[in-house]
């Protein structure tokens, strides 16, 4: 009875080597061979010693029997630990910029506000405190070209927060349109202070993104400009 039960137990070890799937048919299969097991020996019991080896099967099923039960429960834990488990859901702030055919795609950690005199909307990340802003102006002639307006802007911000420490720009392609961008370095108060600026101009009609804060909102500044695209 002692090599059976060794035979079938380097056998289950096997299977769950091999990841073999077979957890309900022998859990089963376990349960039916442990209580046959346990019926044939009860009955067996104190019967005459003629029938000691009837007494043996019984045992030894009993014994297979747990040994394929937890066999088939630790298959059952494997294969549901190795099941696909569905992606985590993501919350997002759209913003519609119907007249340009865009849209802005803020993370939840942006928390959207109704746009002040002069803006649309205004955003706070926070973690870090940045603030987006967006604002739409339309000019009654036609507006001047964007490299034109970004010089007014890097103006505007020199006069309003002093020297610069740092000045880059460059051009990008939004869908269908050209867009021009700058980043700006200053300090206020002693602390260091990033500045994102993104422009984009259709007819009469001129879309800017200012995005600002400490140095630790650089990398969300740059995520949410970034995520202006067309509108779908």
């Amino acid at each position: 009875m002692t090599n059976l039960t060794l035979v079938f137990a380097d056998a289950i070890a096997k299977l769950l080597r091999g990841g073999r799937t077979l957890d309900a048919p022998m859990v089963g299969f376990g349960a039916l061979a442990t209580t046959l097991g346990f019926r044939v020996k009860g009955r067996l019991e104190g019967a005459d010693k003629r029938w000691a080896t009837q007494d043996r099967i019984g045992a030894l099923l009993k014994t297979v029997g747990s040994l394929i039960a937890v066999a088939g429960i630790v298959l059952a834990i494997h294969v549901f630990s190795r099941a696909p488990q569905p992606a985590p859901m993501v919350v997002t702030h759209t913003v519609s910029l119907a007249q340009f055919g865009l849209q802005v795609t803020l993370p939840s950690t942006w928390k959207l506000e109704s746009g002040q005199r002069g803006t649309d909307f205004v955003a706070t990340h926070s973690d870090t405190g940045a603030i987006l802003v967006g604002a739409v102006s339309v000019s009654d002639s036609p507006a001047p070209n964007l490299h034109g307006t970004i010089d007014r802007i890097i103006e505007d911000q020199r006069a309003r927060l002093g020297p610069m420490e740092n000045i880059s720009r460059g051009v990008m392609a939004i869908g269908l349109l050209d867009a021009h961008w700058v980043r700006l370095s200053f300090r206020r108060q002693g602390e260091p202070m990033r500045m994102r600026m993104l422009a984009v101009q259709r007819g009469l009609s001129t879309l800017t993104l200012t995005c600002m804060g400490g140095a630790p909102a650089q990398k969300v500044c740059d995520a949410a400009i970034g995520s202006v695209t067309m509108a779908r």
